[in-house]
């Protein structure tokens, strides 16, 4: 399963085990391991479009920018 498949599923299963809604505002903070726009936006656009109608803002940035990425990379 790649990363994109992965981050879709999570969100459609928090969305049928209503821990989120539709109304919710959902903020994803994803690593940015590519410097490629091109990449970043089709993994937004990749995103936003497979979520079901769930409101997913996408933000992109570098691991060393952000301190919970930077925690997520320490968890088994």
């Amino acid at each position: 399963m790649n990363y994109i498949s992965m981050v879709v599923t999570l969100l459609n299963r928090l969305f049928v085990d209503e821990i989120i809604g539709k109304t919710e505002n959902i903020v994803l903070v994803a690593s940015r391991r590519n410097t490629s726009k091109h990449l970043n936006t089709l993994f937004s656009e990749s995103v936003t479009s497979r979520t079901n109608g769930i409101k997913v803002d996408i933000e992109i940035v570098k691991p060393s920018d952000d301190k919970c990425l930077q925690a997520v990379d320490f968890v088994p």
